[in-house]
């Protein structure tokens, strides 16, 4: 135990508790100040028997009188007070002495008047008008804690939430941005697709025919035709036993307008290749939901495809032409 220095003798201290006690109550304070003094000055487990020893005191009487001595030490209303009266407002919540002396007398109930069973009744019923009253003070307290924690969380979801509006907006004036663009380059593109379809429906079908086409076909009916009757004439002759010389003229006539009907097939060959291909090419044109040829290639690679088929075919029954036309 920490060593106190010590201002006066034990012997005295018990003098003087002596001679309160055997004076009127109100040096109870007085007592219990004194008995405060000693059991710092005492070792642990002696103040007891010193009670004992001097006094005829129980521990319970001697807490009682330091307890006054430490409540009512500085109080100048509690000088009327006997010893009962003061043990009985030990009761009261620390620091409260003061006020209910006062309200009391202001009341017209002095607490020096009172008897012990009713201060007893008047402190409790102060205790507990008091506690309530600190419970909602304490309950006040808490909500306001409680509604600060939420305006700050409060805060923070906002701050949070103007964070992610700003960076929605952001976000939302690039998308519109490219809405913008996507929206003109529509526009544009439906433009472009209503002028080449006017010009589609004001452009004439293209018919790609020789000049000489109905002639070439004629006269390949014709020969045909001669053809025929001479093989007719040249098997009656056969039959007949025909005359060398005149058979063999016929034969070579025969093989030569076989020449000839060969020749205007394959010329009407490459005729009926190139319209194919020309047949092609007017669908392209006709063509009311298409924007051009890649279109069509990529909407249409079957039809295409055989487009460009046949147009290679008419290039190469062209060139065999071309070459056999150059020798002659």
């Amino acid at each position: 135990m920490e060593e106190k220095a010590i201002t006066v003798p034990l012997e005295q201290i018990t003098l003087e508790v002596k001679f309160y006690l055997n004076q009127t109550a109100q040096n109870i304070i007085e007592v219990g100040k004194r008995l405060t003094q000693a059991k710092e000055m005492l070792p642990h487990g002696e103040f007891k028997n010193w009670l004992e020893e001097n006094f005829k005191l129980s521990q319970r009487t001697a807490n009682n009188f330091m307890a006054v001595a430490e409540r009512f030490g500085n109080s100048q209303t509690s000088a009327n007070l006997n010893q009962s009266q003061m043990v009985e407002m030990l009761a009261l919540p620390e620091g409260e002495e003061e006020k209910f002396i006062s309200e009391k007398a202001d009341e017209g109930t002095p607490v020096e008047d009172m008897t012990v069973k009713t201060l007893r009744e008047e402190v409790a019923k102060y205790k507990a008008d008091y506690e309530s009253e600190k419970a909602k003070v304490e309950n006040l307290f808490a909500d306001l804690e409680k509604a600060k924690t939420q305006k700050e969380w409060n805060e923070r979801t906002f701050k949070q939430q103007a964070a992610e509006l700003k960076e929605l907006q952001k976000d939302n004036g690039r998308l519109k941005a490219k809405f913008d663009t996507a929206d003109k380059l529509a526009n544009q593109y439906h433009v472009e697709r209503d002028q080449l379809k006017r010009q589609l429906e004001n452009q004439k079908p293209i018919v790609v025919e020789p000049e000489d086409y109905q002639q070439i076909k004629n006269a390949r009916e014709q020969l045909q035709a001669k053809i025929e009757y001479l093989e007719k004439e040249l098997t009656n002759k056969t039959v007949e036993v025909v005359a060398p010389a005149d058979y063999d003229a016929t034969k070579k006539e025969l093989v030569k307008l076989k020449a000839e009907q060969s020749e205007i097939t394959q010329r009407m060959d490459v005729f009926q290749k190139l319209d194919a291909v020309a047949r092609n090419i007017r669908d392209v044109l006709n063509s009311q939901s298409k924007t051009g040829i890649e279109d069509y290639a990529r909407d249409y690679n079957d039809r295409f495809g055989g487009m460009c088929a046949d147009f290679q075919d008419f290039l190469n029954s062209f060139q065999k032409l071309y070459k056999r036309e150059q020798i002659k």
